[in-house]
């Protein structure tokens, strides 16, 4: 099975504002990955810089899984 989920730090608190309103919509995101996490960069590999896209069209809610 594949997975649209995965786990991301963010640094810019503006970004992390907007993803809390988009929660639970299809969010396309631009990031960079990182060799190992560290405490001052977040907690994951995986740090988000943009929001490039929200699907804000269809309700996902209703998808059969």
């Amino acid at each position: 099975m594949q997975s649209n989920e995965f786990e991301f730090s963010i640094i810019d608190d503006a970004i992390a504002q907007k993803l809390e309103r988009y929660s639970g919509k299809f969010v396309e995101l631009r990031y960079k990955e990182y060799l190992n996490a560290i405490p001052w960069r977040g907690n994951s590999n995986y740090i988000v810089t943009e929001i490039l896209e929200v699907d804000k069209s269809a309700d996902h809610e209703t998808l059969p899984y």
